[in-house]
């Protein structure tokens, strides 16, 4: 059930000057920061040595090159999964949330603070901070007449080892003022901040998160409705950032989807991407075979941690390609008992039918809590079933304006391999579609991935995001 909660009902206001000076004070966050922690490490060597035995890296008989085998990809691995799925959590205080009541401009703002329950039973929290004129007793976001009104809203979606405070950084209540006075709401994904949850899923569960809370922000805004024959619009924009970006986009391919405008800054293409341009680079020192070999056992050791999330959800055209659960235990067995990469795949094979059932047990419990995994195989088990890259399936699906920002001097997320890739995608179902009447518009700026945006770049989203609350429903001709 989902419970809302406010932290303050103070009404009272403060001076405008020293308002917009803590504003203008607050700067972008340093994202991205993974610290060490301890390490299942039982568990990590398992996967290592089943990768580096399928691609070859040793023989049976040498023991020195399996213990630095294993070293390499428990160090690497080490850090894929913590920066992906467990990272450090944004830690901030209460006070970094601004004052309750405030001024921006000519708006009076409100925050308010709320919590809810996700799908997955998480508790989230986030803030929704309400503009209005205080000279005039109707709201001027968006279009009004006398029949209907708009409420306008821009929803935040920080990055990865981050928070709803990123969105204060980015100075996003300025944006809203120029917008028109939308409101704004930013919150925790699970797993970040305050909110509930171990694991981050970049994306995959998140997608779910910005149902949740879009469907709260509904259900308030229509229970303060007095008159039921009063109408109300309710127009959303999502404004993301990095794993935001990418969420945003896998949510607007859900069915159903109410968002009406997309903020893209630096999105990403996929998780294998990142992790094969980072090693062809020389960011890692890893030659490509055991790129490879991390990709596979990365994307089976997060789909079990985080109970069936198919954060690298990849089609790996190598030997590990369509491996599930049960075979991934196989693999491990097999490696255990020494076995040549020759009669790995035939032991493999055999191993399956015979593993004990206890060794398998944690794992099938654990991915059956997950609502968006197929149905299991009765014999078998749960398995893991490779489906199309998720956020190519999304470009597809994408049905409303899209406005992109990507740094020149991004090395970790670089416009021209995944920005570009993914407008591209975006533009080119459109014109399958023969829709042309929806902008995709893309920019540029000077800066890295977690450098301060220029003040242009909250300039022309601002622009954008007014034009959409704005732009007055059309109605469709009948055929």
């Amino acid at each position: 059930m989902r419970s809302w909660s406010s932290s303050s009902d103070d009404d009272d206001e403060i001076g405008r000057d020293e308002e917009e000076e803590e504003f203008d004070d607050l700067r972008f966050p340093n994202e991205l920061s993974p610290r060490s922690k301890k390490k299942e490490i039982e568990s990590r060597k398992e996967l290592a040595v089943a990768a580096a035995e399928m691609m070859g890296v040793w023989e049976e008989s040498s023991s020195d090159k399996e213990r630095g085998c294993i070293n390499v990809f428990d160090a690497t691995f080490n850090g894929l999964v913590d920066a992906l799925i467990r990272p450090s959590r944004a830690e901030y205080a209460y006070s970094d949330l601004g004052p309750s009541c405030g001024r921006v401009g000519q708006y009076s703002v409100r925050r308010d603070d709320f919590t809810l329950k996700n799908g997955r039973g998480k508790k989230l929290h986030g803030s929704w901070w309400k503009f209005s004129i205080p000279t005039s007793s109707t709201r001027s976001n968006g279009y009004q007449n006398s029949k209907k009104k708009t409420r306008s809203i821009i929803l935040y979606l920080h990055a990865n080892s981050s928070s709803r405070i990123e969105a204060l950084r980015a100075g996003l209540l300025r944006a809203c003022a120029g917008a028109g006075g939308a409101d704004l709401v930013a919150f925790d994904f699970a797993g970040s901040g305050w909110s509930e949850g171990h694991y981050v899923t970049l994306g995959y569960f998140e997608r779910y998160d910005v149902a949740d809370v879009i469907h709260f922000i509904k259900t308030q805004i229509s229970s303060t409705v007095v008159d039921k024959n009063d109408h109300t619009d309710i127009k959303i924009i999502l404004w993301g950032r990095s794993m935001g970006a990418t969420t945003a986009l896998l949510y607007a391919a859900l069915p159903g989807t109410q968002a009406d405008g997309l903020i893209l800054d630096s999105p990403f293409l996929s998780v294998k991407v990142i992790v094969q341009d980072l090693v062809s680079r020389g960011k890692f020192r890893l030659p490509k075979f055991a790129a490879r070999a991390i990709l596979a056992a990365l994307r089976n050791a997060t789909f079990k941690r985080t109970g069936g999330a198919q954060v690298v959800d990849v089609d790996l055209t190598r030997p590990m390609h369509g491996l599930d659960a049960r075979e991934w235990l196989a693999l491990a067995a097999v490696c255990r008992s020494g076995s040549r990469i020759s009669s790995l795949k035939s032991k493999a094979n055999s191993k399956i039918n015979s593993i004990n059932n206890h060794e398998f047990t944690s794992t099938q419990e654990e991915v059956k809590r997950t609502r968006s995994l197929s149905e299991p195989n009765k014999q078998n088990g749960p398995k893991y079933k490779p489906s199309p890259n998720i956020l190519t399936a999304a470009c597809d699906s994408v049905r409303v304006p899209c406005l992109f920002f990507g740094g020149e001097s991004d090395d970790f997320i670089p416009p021209s391999i995944h920005l570009d890739a993914i407008r591209d995608a975006i533009i080119k179902a459109k014109k399958i579609r023969g829709d042309l009447s929806n902008t995709c518009i893309a920019y540029r700026f000077d800066g890295g991935h977690n450098e301060p945006r220029p003040a242009w770049v909250r300039d022309v989203a601002t622009t954008f995001a007014r034009a959409i609350f704005y732009m007055r429903p059309h109605k469709k001709k009948c055929r």
